[in-house]
């Protein structure tokens, strides 16, 4: 087993700049500051962990699924290159919270294979 300095080690050679960016919930998804920072940057990832406050917060899976939605749409529109990393909340063992875990990532799933399926049907009509 090799030691964690080792893959720090080579892990440095990467130049990789993290930045976080929000911690409210998925309605700053679609906060235009959020956005003006993602066309200046053009970042190739951005990643998402997606749920965590909303959940606590009460939020409804549906809502959170749309605002989701939108932030990919205008991510699309203003830095089509970078790609969108989605984390989700880890079960608990807190039935209220793991149910609404669950419904979440079934959403993003259901979204997922939505938009899969889309661009396999306009690929197909090329």
């Amino acid at each position: 087993m090799r030691h964690v300095d080792e893959f720090s080690t080579e892990f440095r050679k990467y130049y990789i700049r993290f930045q976080r960016v929000d911690k409210t919930g998925s309605r700053s998804l679609v906060n235009t500051n959020l956005l003006d920072k993602i066309k200046k940057g053009k970042p190739q990832f951005i990643y998402v962990h997606l749920g965590i406050n909303d959940i606590q917060s009460g939020t409804a899976v549906t809502e959170i699924v749309e605002n989701h939605k939108t932030f990919v749409e205008s991510v699309e529109k203003v830095s089509p290159s970078s790609s969108i990393i989605i984390s989700c909340p880890l079960l608990n063992g807190n039935s209220y919270h793991d149910r609404h875990v669950f419904s979440l990532r079934h959403s993003l799933t259901m979204l997922v294979n939505k938009v899969q399926g889309q661009s396999v049907s306009s690929q197909q009509r090329l």
